[in-house]
């Protein structure tokens, strides 16, 4: 069977991604002493050193891609791919010397969404809420809201990257719902792109699930989430039947993380950028795996924590998929996503207690 030109490319995707991330794994000794996690601290939920320069497959995957891609697809991605190459040096940088603030990385990845906004002339202009769409209908207005928008989902999926598998399964996940959005609507390129990001990071989890033999690092995550974000921005801006307020129910995982992140870190009058082991993804690693399975391998208890993601996230996935064009039903449904969360989270809290 004569493949097309998209299934082409977006194999190649997937194995240039994948043979690349081996070979990091194969030769890590020959880089370890500038790649090694080097978390030692409270976030170490892993063994050993394992290199977190993950992305450079990814990018390297993405690049090789937009080479191949078919014309019109290929111009698509040019800026947005462009764009992200800052993000992608940024997080490679703290990768290797973890010396990067917290700071400058918010600010990066505020000017890429700028530049990005910029360059393709798109940008998130109403809401559906009167008082807000008054600010988003001026030029100033929306290119400062499309960014924060922006940054803030690339440090959402951030802070979500990590244990085993979790920040690229939801990834595909969000990937694959965004396509299936814009096949509603007969988009056939944002499909591709959407199918396209999806099949990278595809090539990477093979590597890195279940044992972690390669991370994703802050420069594999910041270029995903940055990709994801304009998705988030594209698909409903080019279609006449699915809602703005879509993406925020598919992204309310990640979202939901980084709200609730900052309004805790705020809470006890610490740094919004401050690490701690309290996230949803480590309380379910901490409270309820290694509790109730003492006796796995340290990887294995590792990679129990994705598939528990998963689950509460096909909530929202399922919602948006019969919600997708009504305001009201998906507000109401990430609310009630962000209730969910609240109980769950809680309710690790203090499960010790019970």
């Amino acid at each position: 069977m004569e493949l097309t030109p998209f299934s082409y490319m977006a194999l190649m995707a997937i194995l240039t991604t994948f043979v690349v991330s081996m070979l990091l794994v194969k030769f890590r000794h020959r880089h370890i002493h500038v790649s090694s996690n080097n978390v030692t601290g409270i976030q170490d939920v892993h063994h050993g050193d394992v290199p977190r320069i993950g992305g450079v497959a990814l990018f390297i995957g993405l690049a090789v891609a937009w080479v191949i891609a078919p014309k019109d697809l290929a111009e698509f991605l040019r800026p947005l791919f462009f764009c992200a190459c800052p993000l992608f040096f940024i997080g490679f940088l703290e990768d290797i010397t973890g010396k990067v603030s917290v700071g400058l990385r918010f600010i990066v990845s505020f000017a890429s969404a700028l530049l990005a906004k910029y360059l393709i002339g798109v940008g998130i202009t109403q809401v559906g809420v009167l008082v807000v769409d008054g600010f988003l209908g001026t030029e100033l207005g929306s290119y400062l809201f499309t960014a924060f928008a922006v940054a803030g989902i690339v440090n959402a999926i951030n802070i979500v990257d990590g244990f085993n598998g979790l920040t690229a399964s939801v990834v595909i996940t969000v990937c694959l719902v965004f396509a299936y959005l814009a096949a509603l609507s007969a988009d056939d390129l944002m499909v591709q792109y959407s199918l396209l990001i999806a099949a990278v990071t595809l090539g990477f989890v093979l590597v890195n699930y279940p044992k972690g033999s390669l991370f994703l690092g802050d420069g594999g995550a910041y270029v995903l989430g940055f990709l994801v974000a304009w998705i988030a921005i594209l698909v409903p801006h080019r279609s006449a039947i699915v809602s703005n307020w879509s993406s925020l129910l598919v992204l309310s995982y990640p979202v939901i993380e980084v709200l609730f992140t900052i309004y805790r870190r705020v809470k006890r009058r610490q740094h919004p950028g401050h690490p701690d082991r309290l996230h949803l993804h480590s309380l379910i690693y901490g409270r309820v795996i290694c509790q109730y399975f003492p006796a796995l391998p340290k990887y294995k208890k590792n990679a129990l924590v994705m598939p528990i993601i998963l689950i509460y996230m096909l909530l929202s996935e399922g919602l948006v998929l019969v919600f997708y064009n009504d305001k009201n039903s998906l507000i109401i449904c990430f609310l009630g996503c962000a209730w969910v969360y609240n109980v769950l989270y809680r309710r690790l809290v203090f499960l010790n207690d019970l």
